[in-house]
């Protein structure tokens, strides 16, 4: 029987707003801070994610290809309940930095979430076509999306150092700062494996709710694991099920 998608249980409406707010959402640092060891050049991949919350289980698909052009794309694609949402981050690779040059989130039952932004370095503004918005810009911020492939090239810039760092988020209405914290090490099992994982957080400073990410420090700090923490209880989580980079198992 096919579901109502007007009707849709609340727990459904919770978790893509969950998603939307809690897929780390940080930018990228201050490049002062980081080493001046060699990063590899990105790598196209395809993963996929398991994702519960309060109940709700479903798999998050996550991409990252490059294009004719030199640019890469990376985007997460969710079906839950016959619906679901669409996000993807153009970007380009500029020495160890990643330059976002369009985000975009899609929901076609929550156009209120619907983002559409522009990154334009000349002016340092965001225009959201979506919200026909701008926004000044502070000089690295970053979307949602493209924090995870910054986040991977300091850690591995740093060569194992990784002090608290200051990054910087825009959503299209403001440039928010983000604090990341890495909190240890530790062996983590997930469903495609066991792997030596760099455990972080992050937070923005007054709140009570963060991020806890676990990155796969032996395979240039693949995302493994992420539980968001409101009131100091875990409301989402998303470990990884597998993945494919250059056509190879992880």
């Amino acid at each position: 029987m096919a579901i109502n998608s007007h009707r849709k249980p609340l727990a459904y409406w919770l978790l893509l707003a969950a998603l939307w707010q809690s897929l780390p959402t940080t930018a990228w640092a201050d490049s002062a801070l980081i080493d001046s060891n060699p990063i590899p050049a990105l790598s196209p991949y395809r993963a996929s994610y398991l994702i519960h919350y309060h109940g709700v289980a479903s798999t998050l698909e996550r991409r990252l290809k490059k294009s004719a052009d030199n640019r890469w794309q990376l985007s997460n694609s969710l079906d839950l309940f016959l619906v679901g949402f669409k996000e993807s981050s153009l970007l380009r690779v500029d020495q160890q930095n990643i330059v976002p040059l369009r985000y975009r989130f899609e929901n076609e039952l929550s156009s209120s979430r619907n983002r559409d932004l522009h990154f334009n370095w000349a002016t340092a503004t965001a225009t959201d076509r979506a919200r026909q918005r701008s926004t000044k810009l502070t000089p690295n911020t970053l979307d949602s999306l493209s924090f995870q492939l910054q986040l991977r090239r300091d850690l591995i810039a740093g060569n194992g150092q990784f002090p608290d760092k200051i990054y910087q988020l825009t959503d299209g209405k403001r440039v928010k700062d983000y604090s990341v914290t890495l909190l240890g090490e530790e062996q983590l099992t997930t469903p495609a494996g066991t792997f030596l994982a760099s455990k972080l957080q992050q937070y923005r400073p007054g709140k009570n709710r963060y991020n806890t990410i676990w990155l796969a420090k032996e395979k240039q700090y693949f995302l493994l694991r992420l539980d968001r923490v409101e009131d100091q209880k875990t409301t989402y989580s998303l470990e990884l099920n597998e993945a494919h980079i250059d056509g190879l198992p992880l």
